[in-house]
C-alpha cells in the first residue's frame, strides 16, 4: 500500500509541476494521458507542417506572377500596336495638309503665310515674330495698324513655318534664333529705333533677342515660357512628347485644339494641324532659355506683356514669374480677360492693338534715345 502510495504521490507532483510550468488547468490536462509527450509531439509535428504550407504556397504565387507578367505583356502589345496605327494615321493627316495647301509654287509657302515688309518712317520700324506653326496670320490687323501710324513694319516667317509639319521637323532651336537675330540686324542697319514685338513662341525668341541686343522697346503677346498645365494631362505635356516620339513622328490636333474662343474664325487661322515631335523638344529648348533667371535679367528694354489668364497653350504663371524677373524698370502687365491663346483672333484684340499702339506710339513721335 505504500508504495503504491508513493508512487500516486510521485504522479501528482509531476502533474502540478506541469500546471506551474505550462499555466494549464487540470480540465485541459485531462485531455491527452502525457502531456510532455504531446507537447514534444506537437512542437516536432509543426514545424514540418508549416514548411509544408509555405511550399505549398510557392505555386499560387508563382501562377499569379505569370498572370501579372501576361497581362502586363498584353497591354505593352497594346499599346505598340495602337502607337504604329495612330502613326500611320497621324502621316496620312499630315501628308493631306501638306497636299491640300494653296502655296507659291516658286516658294513653296502657303498663301498668306508669307513673310510681310509694309514700308513707312525711314527711323522707326518694327520687327514682328509670329507663334509656333503658325505664320503671320497669328498676327491678325497688328501690321497693318502698326504701319498705318507711320511705321516700317517687318512680320518675319520663322524656319520650317507656312510649308509643311516635314520641314518643321529639321528645325533646331538654334535656327530659329539665327533667323530672328538676322532680321532684327536687318532692320537696325537701316533704322535708329526698332521696337521687337513676339507672339507665342515669338514671344519667347523675342526676349532671348533682347537679352542680347539693345531693343529700344520689348512687347510680348501670349509669350511661351511654359506649356499651361492641367490636372488630366497627369503628366506634363513636354513629358507626353518624349513618351511618344519613339512611337510617331506626328500628332495631329483639330479645329477644336486652336486656341481662341471665337468658333467662328477659326477656319481662317493658318497654323500646321501636323504637329512634329521632333520639333515640340525644340520648343520646349526655346522656353526653358528664354525663362531662365541670368537670360531675363538682362532684357533692360520697356516691356509690355499681354495675356489671356484662360490661355491653353501658353502659361499664364510662367508668364507672370518672367515678368517678375525682367531687368528693366519699364514693365507693364496687361491680363485680358475674355481670350484663350490667339490674342489677335479672340475677343480681347481691339483691346491688345489699342494697348500695343498706345506703347509703341507713331512714327511722328520721332526715334526714342539711343541707349
Amino acid at each position: 500500500m505504500r508504495g503504491i502510495a508513493m508512487r500516486l504521490l510521485s504522479v501528482a507532483r509531476r502533474r502540478v509541476r506541469l500546471r506551474l510550468a505550462m499555466g494549464r488547468s487540470p480540465a485541459r490536462r485531462r485531455r491527452g494521458a502525457s502531456s510532455v509527450h504531446a507537447a514534444a509531439a506537437g512542437a516536432q509535428w509543426n514545424r514540418p507542417r508549416t514548411r509544408g504550407r509555405t511550399a505549398s504556397r510557392r505555386p499560387g504565387v508563382m501562377r499569379r506572377m505569370k498572370r501579372t507578367l501576361g497581362v502586363t505583356a498584353l497591354l505593352a502589345a497594346a499599346a505598340v500596336v495602337a502607337g504604329s496605327c495612330y502613326s500611320c494615321a497621324a502621316k496620312k493627316a499630315v501628308a493631306r495638309e501638306a497636299a491640300a495647301a494653296v502655296r507659291d509654287p516658286a516658294t513653296g509657302i502657303i498663301a498668306g503665310a508669307e513673310p510681310l515688309t509694309l514700308p513707312g518712317s525711314p527711323a522707326r520700324a518694327c520687327l514682328l515674330v509670329h507663334g509656333w506653326l503658325g505664320s503671320r496670320n497669328d498676327l491678325g490687323d497688328l501690321p497693318a495698324r502698326l504701319n498705318a501710324r507711320g511705321l516700317t513694319v517687318r512680320a518675319m516667317l520663322l524656319p520650317g513655318h507656312g510649308t509643311t509639319p516635314y520641314d518643321l521637323e529639321k528645325v533646331k532651336a538654334d535656327e530659329f534664333m539665327q533667323a530672328v537675330r538676322g532680321e532684327y540686324r536687318a532692320l537696325r542697319a537701316t533704322h535708329e529705333d526698332v521696337t521687337v514685338i513676339g507672339f507665342s513662341i515669338g514671344g519667347a525668341l523675342a526676349t532671348l533677342l533682347a537679352a542680347e541686343e539693345a531693343p529700344e522697346r520689348l512687347v510680348l503677346v501670349a509669350p511661351y515660357f511654359d506649356v499651361t498645365y492641367k490636372l488630366y494631362y497627369v503628366l506634363p505635356a513636354p513629358v507626353w512628347n518624349e513618351v511618344l516620339k519613339p512611337f510617331t513622328r506626328f500628332v495631329v490636333r483639330s479645329d477644336a485644339f486652336l486656341g481662341t474662343n471665337r468658333r467662328e474664325v477659326k477656319k481662317q487661322i493658318l497654323a500646321y494641324r501636323g504637329v512634329p515631335t521632333a520639333a515640340v523638344t525644340e520648343l520646349c529648348a526655346i522656353g526653358a532659355r528664354a525663362r531662365a533667371p541670368e537670360t531675363l535679367a538682362k532684357v533692360t528694354a520697356p516691356v509690355l506683356v499681354l495675356q489671356s489668364m484662360q490661355d491653353h497653350a501658353a502659361s499664364y504663371k510662367a508668364t507672370k514669374a518672367a515678368f517678375a524677373r525682367f531687368g528693366g524698370a519699364r514693365k507693364e502687365f496687361v491680363t485680358l480677360p475674355r481670350s484663350n491663346h490667339l490674342i489677335f483672333w479672340d475677343r480681347d484684340a481691339e483691346e491688345a492693338l489699342r494697348a500695343i499702339e498706345e506703347f509703341v506710339g507713331a512714327a511722328a513721335d520721332g526715334p526714342a534715345p539711343r541707349k
